[in-house]
């Protein structure tokens, strides 16, 4: 039977992240790679459909606006010459979205602007003989993305959910500017997918897995400071959560 639309979709999760940030082409030798092995992240996501939370049946039901917040706690990095420097991560996405119903199954949709940010601070070092620069440019990705998924039921407790995104990149942060590669462009991709196991009808706790990349064309010209063909930055993540339907 067709699943009963919900107008409200609520859910937090739990999990850790793993970041590399990798160069390609590196003429000079001169560009750090950077690698955060595990960082703690939380999330917290909302979905809201007027139509369905009014009693409607309708495609009306169907379409609604959602958003998403998450953040990295407790993070450091370090570098080779034991210096520590804070390390701070965020991400959010607010946008539309569509689930249409296909007997028990739903096909997934979504429009939406976001932004990823990764900063690693400088310090005053101990060591006087390094510089307080961590060497690496700090991430402030801005994006349109388009996104398109499946959630598939199946036993009427046990759902898969797979989504893919494409993330067309506005803004790249400090990797585009002269200090960097100011001719830099980006575009990214995420993919998701989760195992969710319902408690009740309003209740489910679910587990999965999440990766985000983002793909740098660098162009560097005679005369730049830094000289690489591309970049490849990635996001690997892993979560528990608890879901809540209305």
């Amino acid at each position: 039977a067709t699943q009963a639309p919900k107008g409200l979709e609520a859910s937090f999760q739990a999990g850790a992240f793993r970041r590399m940030l990798r160069y390609n082409d590196d003429i000079f030798q001169r560009l750090q790679s950077y690698t955060l092995k595990t960082g703690p992240w939380l999330e917290g996501n909302l979905a809201l459909f007027p139509g369905a939370l009014a009693g409607d049946t309708s495609a009306i039901s169907w379409f609604g606006v959602e958003g998403n917040y998450g953040q990295a706690v407790g993070l450091d990095s370090e570098r080779y010459a034991g210096e520590s420097f804070d390390t701070s991560s965020h991400a959010y996405r607010i946008g539309l979205a569509a689930r249409v119903p296909v007997a028990e199954h739903r096909v997934l949709g979504s429009v939406s602007y976001g932004r990823r940010i990764f900063e690693v601070d400088n310090i005053v070092p101990d060591n006087a003989l390094y510089p307080a620069e961590p060497g690496i440019p700090g991430a402030d990705y801005q994006f349109v993305r388009i996104g398109a998924g499946f959630d598939f039921h199946a036993t009427p407790v046990l759902s898969l959910v797979t989504e893919l995104g494409y993330r067309a990149v506005v803004g790249e942060g400090d990797i585009a500017t002269d200090a960097w590669f100011p001719n830099a462009s980006a575009g990214g991709i995420d993919f998701t997918m989760q195992l969710r196991y319902a408690l009740s009808d309003a209740l489910d706790v679910r587990a999965g897995f999440q990766l985000e990349r983002y793909f740098f064309k660098l162009s560097p010209e005679v005369g730049d400071s830094n000289v690489a063909g591309g970049a490849l930055d990635q996001y690997l993540g892993a979560f528990v959560g608890v879901g809540y339907a209305l």
